[in-house]
């Protein structure tokens, strides 16, 4: 006789995205990770004869555990024993600097279902189940807070507390745990700096040697010092510390100074060691007129404070894990635990394969993934994720196993909290879009928040994306001899022509329409005066028409047997979205890939 039991923990969605600062969000994943690492270690290690079904790591390294866990156990074992073994390795480092306990955030749930009669599909289906409701139906406590009390800047929950962080925010105990776990990870000690580093580091890559007198400055002036690379941001602490300076001498409308006050407060705070007004003031025209010199005379372009988080897990995994696309179920136990395996080393091979790039890991489990880039990585990193996807995934599973990708561009200046919480909740949408297509979801969503009011989303299946990058690439031949004005032309176009409900006849007349008048449009918005020029162009236009042709096929909705609705926001959007993408000076060095 034996038994299946799962482990999970939670809220893991929560705690995650409950992240001000991006070294919150890499720290919140390896606090989950590690918690989890425990529970494999402690219950692994309860009896020789424990085996583990899912994820299947067999020694594999370089991958976060996932917050969910299958073992099969011959008898039944004392959890609660277990549970506190667990938390205990945190914990002490926890309880004896931050006066708190993890379980004040965390719930350890667990289900035991007994295999009978060898009925090892009808006991893991039972066990499925019994823990999904118990993670619906639980309801996580909130732990009574004094009234009266600043509220944690992170979580916005919990107390704050005496102590302060590096950076001196007013965080709860949990949090400020979470804020300076990294320090006990010493591998990763220059990483996860702010997304204003990682926005940048191309840029500074490409001209460190005109742009080193001011990194030089810049660090000896401010903690973070990849914020200030833009001469308006210079620009506005001058006037504000010019403004402070002359209150201080005017001595008049105390109002306006006391606002002042706190705004050089913000400013010092962000300052390395303590420096009266007139050094501060001083250091910073200096700065200024350095950058003057550089951008203007050395002719180099200002920095775009953009990133890129991307994120994608496995479709359909329950059902893949639950056997249903294996003929019988008789041996569906090897079939999970050959399946985790696959899964496990392509996310250990893609953590050593984005080594080479500039994007930054928050996790990587096989089944699911979150990185932050520099928006100029993109297309590479992609690539990447596809073609170490493909060789590690073995052909006879490459008909039902895909995955869903969410990729989305903020500014350096907007909440990362939003930014995070916008790729999750469109690789969901993306997910649900193509649920019902003959190959299930395999779709990407590009976000481009360009600002607190204006974003563009746009939805592909893996074919179109994968079409939609390769334009752009292209782009790169031709982009000085062919305007996007067509967009604005098309878009009118289109908005006047009927797209809902249409007869198959209307269906086809629409295509006929659309195709001719997107050439035309295009014709008309080149600047080519070389024969050779014209021939790539030519050639570009074609592929963009093919590729917008069937963009505008597959987004038809059935909604009756002979009516159909076209989406023309969705097509409009992708052609907006090529439009944006199109300007990126993206890093396009292949990597190559091929450990099995």
């Amino acid at each position: 006789m034996s038994y299946l039991l799962g482990v999970t923990i939670g809220p893991v969605q929560t705690y995650i995205q409950e992240s001000k600062k991006l070294l919150d969000l890499y720290n919140s994943s390896k606090i989950i990770s590690n918690l989890m690492k425990n529970v494999y270690k402690y219950i692994k290690g309860k009896n020789a004869n424990i085996e583990v079904i899912y994820p299947n790591y067999q020694d594999i390294q370089g991958v976060d555990y996932s917050n969910y866990i299958v073992f099969e156990i011959p008898e039944i074992i004392d959890l609660n024993d277990i549970e506190e073994k667990i938390y205990k390795e945190v914990n002490e480092s926890v309880a004896k600097e931050y006066e708190c306990d993890l379980k004040e955030v965390f719930y350890l749930f667990w289900a035991i279902e007994q295999i009978k009669n060898n009925g090892y599909y009808e006991a893991y289906k039972e066990l499925t189940r019994f823990i999904k409701s118990l993670k619906n139906t639980y309801e996580f406590d909130q732990n009574l807070q004094e009234k009266g009390k600043k509220k944690c800047l992170i979580c916005g929950k919990r107390n704050i507390t005496d102590k302060k962080s590096k950076d001196k925010e007013e965080l709860c105990r949990l949090c400020l745990f979470k804020r300076n776990y990294k320090e006990r990870n010493k591998a990763d000690k220059n990483k996860f700096l702010s997304v204003d580093t990682i926005a940048i580091e191309p840029w500074k890559r490409k001209n460190k040697e005109k742009i080193k007198e001011i990194t030089a400055k810049l660090s000896e002036l401010f903690l973070e010092a990849d914020k200030y690379y833009n001469p308006n941001e210079i620009d506005n602490i001058i006037n504000t510390l010019e403004k402070i300076n002359k209150f201080h001498r005017t001595g008049i409308n105390q109002g306006i100074e006391k606002d002042l006050e706190k705004k050089l407060k913000k400013i010092k705070g962000e300052l390395k060691g303590k420096k009266d007004l007139k050094e501060i003031l001083e250091g910073l025209k200096s700065i200024r007129k350095i950058m003057n010199d550089v951008y203007n005379d050395e002719k180099v372009s200002l920095p775009s404070y953009e990133y890129c988080f991307i994120q994608f897990d496995i479709d359909n995994l329950g059902r893949l894990m639950s056997g249903e696309y294996l003929d019988g179920r008789k041996d569906l136990k090897t079939y999970q635990k050959d399946f985790s395996r696959i899964l496990i080393k392509f996310g250990s091979v893609l953590v050593e394969a984005l080594k080479n790039t500039a994007c930054q890991i928050i996790y990587s489990g096989g089944d699911d993934f979150l990185g932050v880039m520099p928006k100029e990585e993109i297309i590479r990193v992609v690539e990447i994720i596809d073609k170490i996807f493909k060789e590690q995934v073995p052909k006879e599973y490459e008909e039902y196993v895909t995955y869903s990708m969410s990729i989305t561009i903020g500014q350096c200046k907007d909440p990362m909290s939003y930014v995070l919480r916008k790729t999750r909740a469109e690789l969901e949408k993306v997910k649900k879009r193509f649920e019902k297509k003959e190959i299930e979801k395999n779709g990407m969503a590009i976000t481009y928040i360009i600002n607190n009011s204006k974003e563009i989303t746009c939805y592909l299946q893996r074919e179109n994306s994968n079409r939609l990058l390769e334009i752009i690439k292209s782009f790169e031949l031709i982009k000085n001899r062919l305007s996007f004005s067509y967009i604005y032309h098309f878009e009118k176009m289109l908005s006047l022509l009927k797209h809902y409900n249409l007869s198959f006849e209307e269906l086809r007349s629409f295509l006929d329409i659309t195709k001719c008048e997107l050439r035309r449009f295009l014709l008309r918005s080149k600047n080519v005066k070389e024969k050779d020029d014209q021939e790539v162009v030519d050639k570009y236009i074609q592929n963009f028409v093919d590729f917008i042709e069937d963009i505008i096929y597959s987004n038809r909705e059935q909604i009756s047997a002979n009516s159909e609705n076209i989406d023309f926001k969705n097509i409009i959007n992708i052609m907006h979205m090529n439009e944006k993408l199109s300007k990126i000076d993206f890093q396009l060095n292949k990597v190559e890939v091929n450990e099995k």
